[in-house]
């Protein structure tokens, strides 16, 4: 288990499923003291309960309560548990959404129209109101709002939630502008941007890792050039590796200029390793995306000059959320699930993945894919 969240409590509402049960899961695997979820179906809600519970480590509280996170009195009694069994709250999670009704605006039923913005919007101002103040009071708070697709443009035929979300968004900014200094009020909102970007990266990255683990995707092998996916993958990154000063290259040895695999997992598989590399190679280090021959089959990795991982590190680099410098790889961004995410990539072709590193010179970490057959 990580301890990025080590003795932080969380409530996270819409939580009784999909991605807000799915952030449930990464929270306590990060190492989250204590975890409120709430969920408007109860039997959907003690479903993801047990769950939960199972997932916890001794030490680590599972609280849920059936709420509807956009009626008040429901939020009072959920803050009210929060706040009595946790003793503090430092991060609110406002997953709780609906699409609504789909349809053009004069067609759609108005009072589903109506009651999905009210979900939508007063679901992530509610909470916000009754834990804010705490968050004064305690110095400290984290207020976490995902806005989803709907906040980056227009849905047709999804006006309720599109419209909503919009506001959503707008009604963080001016949270975070109203609770600090006027002077630090940019700035303030300038980080939440920024925070929100890389909110957006980790949920995209918890999507990808459940969707491979619960089967739902399946790799669909046919034969890759690797040449020219790691060429592609290179050229992509070349300006981030110059910014760095860090030269960035390919070679593909002999008899391995293709494998028997999903060429979106070859690419994701390449892409995340070379982002891990840049993030930890210094100027003027080298990291070479590569393929050679092995015995399991056709082996791809990436090998770099950078800081390197110690050896007590490298039994649980592929872990969710494991850190072998939490502190560094916080400064150099980064969510914490590009290994894992390689691991299941790998092994859901029957493959496997290596890693090898000296601290102070560099790393190797590889997957190898099986031959056809």
């Amino acid at each position: 288990m990580s301890t990025v969240l080590a003795g932080r409590t969380a409530l996270i509402t819409g939580a009784s499923q999909g991605l807000g049960l799915e952030i449930a899961r990464a929270y306590l695997a990060a190492g989250v003291a204590g975890i409120v979820i709430c969920g408007r179906d109860e039997t959907t809600l003690e479903r993801a309960l047990d769950e939960l519970n199972e997932l916890a480590t001794p030490g680590q509280t599972v609280l849920g309560e059936p709420a509807d996170v956009s009626r008040a009195d429901d939020v009072e009694r959920l803050v009210g548990l929060a706040l009595s069994r946790l003793g503090e709250v430092t991060i609110l999670v406002s997953n709780a959404g609906v699409y609504g009704p789909k349809g053009t605006i004069e067609e759609v039923d108005w009072p589903e129209w109506t009651r999905a913005v009210e979900i939508n919007l007063l679901g992530s101002v509610l909470p916000a109101r009754a834990l804010v103040p705490h968050f004064r009071e305690r110095g400290y708070g984290k207020v976490v709002q995902l806005s989803g697709g709907g906040a980056t443009g227009p849905l047709p035929g999804l006006s309720a939630y599109a419209a909503s979300k919009a506001a959503v968004v707008r009604f963080a900014e001016t949270l975070a502008a109203g609770d600090v200094p006027p002077e630090q009020g940019i700035r303030f909102i300038e980080a939440i941007q920024s925070n929100a970007q890389r909110m957006q990266q980790i949920v995209d990255d918890l999507l990808d890792l459940s969707r491979i683990e619960s089967g739902g995707w399946v790799p669909n092998p046919v034969t890759v050039d690797l040449r020219a996916v790691a060429s592609e993958v290179a050229g992509g990154r070349m300006r981030a590796a110059l910014v760095k000063g860090v030269r960035l290259t390919v070679k593909i040895g002999d008899h391995a200029e293709c494998a028997f695999a999903d060429p979106t997992a070859i690419r994701q598989v390449f892409a995340n390793l070379a982002d891990n590399a840049i993030r930890h190679t210094n100027s003027a280090g080298s990291i070479v995306l590569f393929s050679e021959r092995s015995e399991c089959g056709t082996t791809i990795g990436v090998r770099d000059t950078g800081v390197g991982i110690a050896p007590e590190h490298l039994s649980r680099i592929f872990e969710r959320f494991y850190r072998a410098d939490s502190g560094r790889a916080r400064d150099t961004g980064g969510t914490g699930l590009g290994l894992a995410i390689v691991r299941h990539l790998v092994e859901a072709h029957r493959g496997r993945v290596k890693v090898e590193s000296i601290v102070g010179e560099g790393t190797v970490v590889s997957a190898c894919f099986p031959d056809a057959g």
